[in-house]
């Protein structure tokens, strides 16, 4: 049969994608997969009068479904696989205030030799001289004017490269001091040849000190700080060890420690209150 395209409904939205797309099995088997986002979203919405929304590995727009749109929100979505971004274009139509752009987001502008290979859902770039595969950073793709509108959230989920996005994004984490929310998976992190404490170092240089923690299936672990070197290392041993386990994180910058408190609050009674009834 190929590989042919299927629709499948989210949050009442239909997208389109491959047959082979691992999205519409895990979002059956896994009922708080990526939940937190949409409450996060949400919450964003209420508190900042309006969602101006990043989503880097923006795949076919299941997380811009995720996050309810609504009139009035921005959007920047960026995904780097071109057959994955001509469906996400597809998926998301002629919305307005809403970018779509194709590019692989990395700590530096440029060009490298290689293929992407699509697999289950996600896609990676194979390194080679069978084509070429643009480059760029959230600085580039953010940088006044056009992407200087106060960007609210930055969410990143791209299979161990999210540190390399992140490190081309300090102008804009300086400057729009959006909440941080992205896959922190150390496995795809060896494999990617990176060092997950990296991570750490960003959020304090750049004063990112209140984090909240879940883990991959959307279940919260608990509050943690960049500084705690000695917590991130059993998380960090803990993912090593498991298979196809990792965290989600959503980071506040240390000027809102208001607002981190008030969205842990909200979150430590959906988890008390709503799931042992739901999911238990």
């Amino acid at each position: 049969m190929g590989d042919p395209l299927i629709e499948w409904e989210l949050e009442s939205r239909r997208l389109r994608l491959p047959l082979s797309h691992d999205l519409p099995f895990t979002y059956r088997d896994v009922p708080l997969f990526c939940r937190n986002l949409t409450r996060l979203c949400q919450w964003i919405r209420i508190r900042g009068a309006g969602l101006r929304m990043i989503d880097v590995g923006a795949n076919i727009g299941d997380s811009w479904c995720l996050a309810r749109p609504i009139e009035g929100d921005r959007f920047l979505l960026v995904e780097g696989s071109p057959r994955y971004h001509e469906l996400l274009r597809g998926n998301v139509g002629a919305m307005p205030d809403v970018s779509v752009i194709n590019a692989l987001i990395d700590e530096e502008p440029g060009t490298s030799g290689g293929t992407f290979i699509l697999r289950e859902g996600t896609a990676r770039v194979a390194p080679g001289a069978g084509g070429s595969v643009r480059k760029a950073t959230l600085d580039q793709l953010t940088a006044s004017p056009g992407g200087g509108i106060g960007w609210n959230l930055l969410k990143t989920d791209i299979d161990g490269f999210d540190l390399r996005a992140l490190h081309g994004a300090r102008n804009l984490l300086r400057r729009d001091r959006p909440v941080v929310f992205l896959e922190f998976h150390p496995n795809l992190l060896d494999v990617a040849g990176d060092d997950p404490f990296r991570l750490f170092s960003l959020f304090q240089a750049l004063e990112y000190s209140s984090l909240l923690v879940y883990d991959n299936a959307g279940y919260l672990i608990g509050d943690y700080s960049a500084n705690d070197a000695k917590r991130w290392r059993q998380l960090i041993l803990l993912a090593r060890s498991k298979p196809y386990y990792y965290f989600d994180i959503a980071a506040f910058p240390a000027e809102d420690e208001k607002g981190f408190s008030e969205f842990h609050l909200l979150e430590e009674a959906y988890y008390e209150r709503e799931v042992p009834r739901r999911f238990s």
